[in-house]
């Protein structure tokens, strides 16, 4: 593990160690149980109050047929988080995990929330920004191992408040945020942003569903700061970028916009996002980024990945048979880091995988992926082709 030790930050820890402590006395006089969908649970008989332990374990390996930049093949823990949930009555709930994985490690979430009521919540803290559909979404129900290229200009984890609300056919969020807890900001811009996410369904049936929505960042830098935009070819077993600005100093200020747009009709769902980033400087050149998405994903046992409006996002898929769900799934994707000067390449993927759910959090993820950067980082064409596959378990 490349970073601190999971313990590096004293109040984080001691709150982690407070509720696990409190949990063997705590078990005593209340129930106690656990399954795949929430974890270790320890809940009062009242009600009042519920503490589960629970986290996720991605293990991905891939094979590389490179090109022009060296790929390696290699198995990663991608992901290994454990986490810890409490529930405070109807109102509060608390949440903080930690990622123990190869690739990305550190505190991710930590936060707390209050539910005014079904449909209007506040929380502080570490948290992924609304910003689009593929990003909001957990990566336990992502179609693809990866999210596409255009998620490297969507703001990622970062720490701040946010208020979410929802109706009966839209919902919307607005927050201030600032850094990322582990200092690994996407963007790398150390800052203050004010974020806006609005979506709508101007269609809503049992199995009929349209989805639209819109979301906007706007980021003021610090002094003196540097912005840098990159992008992994849809792989995170590979460090390797094979587009990718550098740095770019005099970063003054980032307005990001998103459009996106999902039709799900009974086990079929097809989605699309599409982001433009201006980037103001100081020095240099102003520069546009963009980038966007199709996807879509069918369910050959007949299951349909559910909707959530209040979160605007959809989420897992929940097997009926035996022998679990099967869902065939496809994409493209296309990011451009060339403009005002900047010449960090433009890449074009195209990606097919099959998914195998053997319940909502455990599934076999195989991912073919063929990506073409023309030109890459260094003005160079550059297509590798990929095949990668995910063990994926959660509890």
């Amino acid at each position: 593990m490349n970073g601190p030790l999971p313990f590096h930050t004293p109040a984080r820890a001691g709150l982690l160690a407070l509720a696990l402590a409190a949990l063997p006395g705590a078990a005593l006089a209340a129930t106690t149980d656990f399954d795949t969908d929430g974890g270790f649970k320890v809940r009062a008989d009242d009600k009042s109050w519920q503490v589960a332990l629970g986290g996720r374990v991605h293990l991905d390996a891939a094979s590389f047929d490179d090109d022009v930049t060296p790929l390696d093949d290699d198995v990663e823990f991608r992901r290994a988080r454990a986490s810890v949930r409490a529930k405070l009555g109807k109102k509060i709930t608390l949440f903080t995990d930690y990622d123990f994985g190869t690739v990305v490690d550190g505190w991710k979430n930590a936060w707390v929330q209050y539910q005014f009521s079904d449909n209007l919540d506040v929380r502080v803290g570490s948290q992924t920004v609304p910003f689009g559909m593929a990003d909001y979404e957990s990566s336990d129900s992502s179609f693809f191992m990866e999210r596409g290229l255009p998620a490297q200009l969507a703001p990622g984890l970062l720490t701040g408040a946010l208020v979410r609300g929802s109706a009966r056919s839209m919902a919307w969020s607005v927050g201030v945020f600032g850094n990322d807890l582990s200092d690994d900001d996407r963007r790398k811009i150390d800052g203050t942003s004010v974020t806006g996410r609005f979506t709508f369904t101007p269609l809503r049936k049992r199995s009929n569903l349209l989805h639209m929505g819109a979301s906007a960042e706007y980021r003021k830098a610090d002094s003196n700061e540097v912005a840098r935009f990159r992008a992994r070819p849809e792989s995170y077993v590979t460090d390797a970028r094979l587009i990718d600005t550098g740095n770019l100093a005099g970063a003054d200020d980032l307005l990001t916009l998103g459009a996106e747009a999902a039709w799900a009709r009974g086990p079929f769902l097809l989605q699309a996002e599409y982001f433009a980033s201006e980037l103001g400087r100081d020095t240099g050149n102003d520069a546009s980024f963009g980038g966007g998405y199709v996807a879509a994903g069918w369910v050959l046992t007949g299951e349909k990945r559910r909707y959530n409006r209040h979160t605007g996002v959809f989420g897992a898929i929940d097997p009926k048979g035996d022998w679990g769900a099967v869902e065939v799934v496809a994409r493209y994707s296309q990011l451009d880091l060339e403009d005002g000067g900047v010449t960090g390449g433009k890449e074009n993927n195209i990606a097919a995988g099959m998914n195998w759910w053997w319940n909502e959090n455990c599934r076999l993820m195989v991912n073919y992926i063929k990506a073409d950067a023309s030109p890459n980082r260094n003005g160079v064409d550059d297509s590798p082709t990929i095949i990668q596959a995910r063990l994926q378990v959660g509890f």
